[in-house]
């Protein structure tokens, strides 16, 4: 979670969105790259012992809030935004 906020890993989420509605080969990528995180941060959760549909919210959940998040909340501050990482990583592992 640190390293997407830090990285600004997401920062081009929106663009590669946008960009994918006009292209179907950049759109076969966008999907793609989506696939892979769904399935990373899913085996992720599932290493931690989520299965079923609470696996499945966590996991959507966290692809969704962190290929967003910069976009959304914008003028947040990194300070802000670091200050959330460690509740809502309590609220995803709550079993």
């Amino acid at each position: 979670m640190h390293m997407i906020l830090e990285h600004d890993l997401g920062g081009l989420d929106t663009s590669m969105r946008a960009w994918a509605q006009g292209d179907l080969e950049v759109a076969r990528v966008v999907r793609r790259v989506y696939a892979m995180r769904y399935e990373f941060i899913g085996r992720a959760f599932a290493e931690l012992g989520f299965t079923g549909e609470d696996l499945e919210m966590r996991t959507r959940l966290f692809v969704v809030y962190h290929s967003w998040e910069r976009t959304t909340f914008w003028r947040d501050s990194k300070k802000k935004l670091r200050s959330l990482i460690d509740r809502r990583l309590k609220l995803l592992l709550r079993k």
